[in-house]
């Protein structure tokens, strides 16, 4: 009796033995990991730190330029020109503006809608896409107002 009590506690202790050799061992890989992810993460952080602080130092970009695009089917090149002249004067009102804090809603609304008059005939301006940039570009539409308006 005090064989098997003294077998099975030697079986206790080195079934616990390589239990805790098998933990040790995933205990290692999960704190080479552990510190693997430290140094990442330190790693990235300074780049992080170093990247905000080159972006605090930019100067904040202004809008120096406008191109305009105007499109529609029924425009003469003369027309054209006038219309692209009457919108670059409005448009002008963005420049000196910054170009990250400028909400493009407001640039849309300038010219969204507007209706422009060249050599007696009235044309309708409609805004199909804008990227504000320092060098701002702005596609346009044009359409002649029907004469009963």
């Amino acid at each position: 009796m005090r064989r098997g009590w003294g077998l099975f506690i030697l079986g206790l202790i080195a079934g616990a033995l390589l239990i805790h050799l098998y933990q040790a061992k995933s205990m290692e890989t999960l704190y080479r990991q552990r510190e693997k992810l430290k140094v990442e993460l330190f790693e990235t952080t300074e780049r992080l730190t170093r990247s905000e602080a080159l972006w605090a130092d930019r100067p904040e970009e202004k809008i120096r330029s406008i191109e305009l695009s105007i499109n529609g089917a029924k425009l003469d090149d003369l027309v054209r020109l006038e219309l692209k002249r009457l919108s670059s004067e409005i448009a002008a009102a963005l420049i000196g503006s910054p170009a990250g804090g400028l909400e493009p809603e407001v640039a849309v609304s300038l010219l969204h809608g507007r209706k422009l008059t060249v050599e007696g005939k009235d044309y309708q301006i409609a805004v199909d896409w804008i990227v504000i940039a320092p060098k701002t570009l702005i596609n346009l539409s044009a359409a002649p107002v029907p004469a009963d308006r």
